[in-house]
């Protein structure tokens, strides 16, 4: 920035710092400079007036991305002319999503070589960590379930400190605490489903009118839902439909005319959107714009989703498999989940995720992974299973799943199907425990790893 001359572009998905870093750059060394941005009317007209030949000073355009392809160019060639000349008194900075440079270099090919890129890329954990370290500090607290909180962040800052900030009202914490450091105990899942609740008030309506798209076609491949869930995957917020198009045979056709300009006139048709997602006709590229929405469509139920405004495809479950057993077949339960976790199969097995289940919020954990977080559920039916609470829960969570085969019965010789209901009527596997140990669990983990292959086969996964 203070190299004459020499133009810098910035981009890097929302809400990860990219404006923050250039005010305090500017805010220490660099005070002659002004933000204008893409989003704001007043600062739009004024972007507009620059061209090759004027002076403006020192600008930093933020949110570029949203500027009409007219004002884009003619920045283009501005910059352009200010590096050829080595200009003193003007200079631009451009701040944007990622690609945002792209448009730059295709209006003005010479430019690549006249300007400095900088990518800002998601925040690693160990910043969001020092982001949470600081804040215990100043309060005199310590977070339990720090690193869940770090995991849940999606290595947002905005969205950490909504999340530590919900934690903070929740146990009271108004002030630093005085005294002795205060541990505080966290119900995250409580929170995230709170944090969930009012997204949900807030986004729900629009995921649900961009997911269906300008016309809804229950026997379509559902593009406009495939876009939404592709960018709930994606690393860095952004994605290209032309990449997408390119890699995905099954979706290529579908997607060609969104390309050719029909998810341009759909985004136009619905201002709505532009808060929360952008398209960029001439990459091609489409990008979340507010970390919040993000949060929203990374924790949304996505079979559940599409069900519910009336696709019937199946998107990729959390686990392969979640394991339901009485305590007193627990050995059973391990050794078939190490035997399966060996496989690299997703396997939801309560003893390795102890971490995360708390006493106080275990019943609002465990609901949604036998409901429709993993693909199969496997109940083992000792004779102990129809008399334990947490059974009887989680049998309660999954008895409307038996009509679509996600339940795979495990019974032993002394279980009482009758005592639940359903589950007489499901074929299943089953254990002998007069029999040799190793060799049964083989046999049962080699069925449910066929079976979950067969799933696979079947059901074309979607693609990230």
């Amino acid at each position: 920035m203070l190299t004459p001359g020499r133009g810098i572009v910035i981009e890097g998905s929302s809400g990860v710092g990219k404006t923050s870093c250039v005010k305090r750059i500017i805010g220490t060394e660099l005070r002659d400079f002004v933000i204008l941005s893409g989003k704001k009317p007043d600062d739009v007209e004024k972007l507009a007036a620059i061209s090759p030949g004027r002076n403006f000073g020192k600008i930093v355009v933020d949110d570029f991305h949203d500027l009409n392809d007219e004002t884009k160019k003619a920045i283009s060639n501005t910059m352009k002319t200010i590096a050829d000349d080595e200009e003193e008194n003007n200079r631009l900075v451009i701040i944007g999503i990622n690609r945002a440079g792209i448009p730059l270099i295709e209006f003005t090919k010479d430019l690549a070589a006249r300007i400095d890129m900088y990518k800002i890329n998601r925040v690693d954990d160990e910043k969001i960590a020092e982001l949470i370290t600081l804040g215990e500090d100043a309060l005199n607290i310590s977070f339990e379930a720090k690193e869940d909180i770090i995991a849940d962040s999606h290595g947002c800052y905005s969205i950490v400190q909504n999340i530590c900030n919900k934690i903070c009202i929740e146990s009271k914490i108004r002030q630093t605490v005085q005294g002795e450091r205060s541990l505080i105990k966290t119900n995250l899942y409580d929170i995230k489903e709170d944090m969930m609740e009012a997204f949900d008030r807030a986004y729900k309506g629009i995921a649900r009118k961009f997911a269906i798209g300008p016309s809804y076609s229950p026997e379509g491949r559902a593009p406009y839902l495939h876009i939404l869930y592709w960018l709930a995957k994606s690393d860095d917020w952004t994605i290209n439909l032309q990449e997408k198009a390119d890699s995905d045979a099954r979706l290529r056709q579908s997607l060609r005319p969104l390309i050719n300009n029909k998810l341009q006139i759909f985004m136009d048709k619905n201002p709505e959107f532009g808060d929360l997602i952008y398209f960029d006709n001439n990459t091609k590229t489409v990008s979340v714009e507010n970390p919040r929405f993000m949060y929203f469509i990374k924790n949304i139920p996505w079979n559940a989703f599409a069900k519910e405004i009336g696709y019937s495809m199946e998107f990729e479950s959390a686990y392969d498999i979640a394991l339901s057993f009485a305590g007193t077949d627990r050995e059973l339960a391990e050794s078939i989940f190490k035997t399966l976790d060996a496989r690299n199969l997703s396997i939801f097995y309560d003893f390795n995720e102890q971490s995360r289940i708390t006493g106080e919020d275990v019943e609002r954990y465990l609901a949604p992974i036998y409901r429709s977080e993993a693909k199969f559920i496997v109940p083992i039916l000792g004779r102990d299973y129809p008399r334990r609470l947490w059974t009887k829960f989680e049998t309660e969570q999954f008895k409307d799943r038996f009509k679509d085969g996600s339940i795979i019965p495990l019974r032993t010789l002394d279980s009482d199907d009758f005592m639940i209901p359903n589950l007489g009527k499901v074929g299943g596997l089953f254990y002998d425990r007069t029999k040799n140990f190793e060799v049964q669990v083989e046999d049962i983990c080699q069925t449910l790893i066929t079976r979950v292959r067969q799933y696979r086969r079947d059901h074309a996964r979607i693609s990230k």
